[in-house]
């Protein structure tokens, strides 16, 4: 214990009715308002002992382990006099849990109350009254794991299915239905004007081909709609994937179609080496920004962060030199745009701020109005900066 004046290996926890000691384990202590102690053993073995807080003047009395657990234990009330036995005289009782098992330690409020059935006392203070060591009615709830807030989520995690607090990549969404995908399937993909639900991701609301021919175009599932995107022809080619910035490229030298595993200069978007958001214009998907705060509780987006643009290949000699527009839209409402974005061009830093109470966070990109060809469209590095609950805002 770190209160005791003497070097020992036991950890022990004091509280105002109770002295719980550690003998290798994993335990829960809880103290109310009024001071009664719920001890829980999830592994291990403890020793629960019956005593009011405060140090006498002599300071913290012997110590060590007898046969019912701890000796005399050197707890003494506020009036500097040690605590003692109410029932069958016996000085400092004490009980020993293992897992599963739980013990209640309170004040009985009245010091001639006799113990209810399957009930016991042990110390008394002369101000609070006897101890009584009952069974807890409703089952204790403890945090056994204190999981560290985010800073960031990482979407490429979440898309490959993760919770954004890991590394998964190598797997996506197909644009035309938002079923998962194990591999990349080169193919054309057809809007059929519908917003598609992605179920097996609670992160992740959906996924849509934008084609303005029709006119304002839903963006997510609270119907919010979007009516700036050009007319696209509805479609696209291959899925919505998550790559990781060391993937070794692939595929013959002249296949286009497997234009995720052909990409070359991938620092040039992933400087921070996470790796890239797939998206072959025209294509869109949308996060549940609210689903996020629900799994990373106390937390909340401050703000979405990419570095984007039209990428090109080392292995191929000719590469068409298309075109493609950046959408970024929240809760219906254009945030960022880039049009006519060629290979040439620098990668586009994005750093866009997202509201406490935001739902919905769309990635479009459209095919600039040259055609679908070779518009090798990707997200490096796509993160949402987290804050803190009650943390004040700053600009970055």
């Amino acid at each position: 214990s770190p209160l005791s004046p003497l070097p020992s290996p036991l950890f022990t926890v004091r509280t105002p009715t109770a002295v719980v000691t550690d003998l290798g384990t994993e335990f829960g202590v809880e103290v109310d308002i009024h001071g009664d102690t719920t001890s829980h053993v999830f592994q291990g073995t403890v020793v629960i002992q019956a005593g009011f807080r405060g140090v006498g003047e002599s300071g913290i009395g012997n110590s060590g382990i007898g046969n019912s657990g701890i000796g005399d234990s050197g707890v003494w009330n506020s009036d500097k006099r040690p605590a003692t036995a109410v029932a069958g005289g016996e000085p400092d009782q004490s009980f020993t849990l293992v897992a599963g098992q739980s013990v209640c330690i309170g004040r009985v409020r009245e010091t001639n109350q006799e113990p209810a059935a399957g009930e016991s006392t042990g110390g008394t203070g002369l101000a609070g009254g006897a101890l009584r060591f009952t069974n807890p009615t409703v089952p204790p709830q403890f945090t056994r794991r204190i999981v560290e807030r985010p800073k960031v989520v990482d979407l490429l995690d979440v898309v490959a299915g993760g919770s954004g607090m890991g590394k998964l990549r190598g797997s996506g969404i197909d644009t035309a239905s938002g079923r998962r995908l194990e591999f990349i399937a080169d193919k054309r993909c057809v809007d059929d004007g519908q917003y598609h639900f992605v179920p097996w991701n609670r992160l992740i609301d959906g996924v849509f081909i934008p084609d303005g021919w029709l006119g304002a175009v839903q963006v997510d599932s609270a119907e919010n709609t979007f009516d700036g995107f050009p007319t696209t022809k509805g479609r696209s080619w291959g899925p919505i994937w998550a790559r990781a910035a060391d993937d070794e490229p692939v595929g013959s030298d002249d296949d286009p179609n497997n234009w995720m595993q052909m990409m070359g200069r991938v620092e040039r978007f992933a400087p921070q080496r996470r790796g890239l958001l797939c998206m072959h214009a025209n294509a869109g998907i949308t996060f549940d920004l609210a689903e996020i705060r629900r799994l990373h509780r106390a937390t909340r987006p401050l703000r979405f962060q990419a570095t984007a643009g039209l990428i090109d290949s080392s292995r191929m000699e000719k590469l068409d030199d298309g075109l493609a527009d950046l959408w970024i839209i929240v809760d219906g409402r254009l945030k960022m745009k880039r049009v006519g974005l060629g290979r040439q061009d620098a990668p586009v830093i994005i750093d866009v701020e997202l509201a406490d109470d935001g739902g919905f966070l769309t990635l479009a990109v459209t095919d600039g109005g040259d055609g679908i060809t070779a518009d090798w469209f990707v997200f490096g590095d796509p993160v949402l900066k987290m804050k803190p609950d009650g943390e004040k805002r700053l600009d970055r």
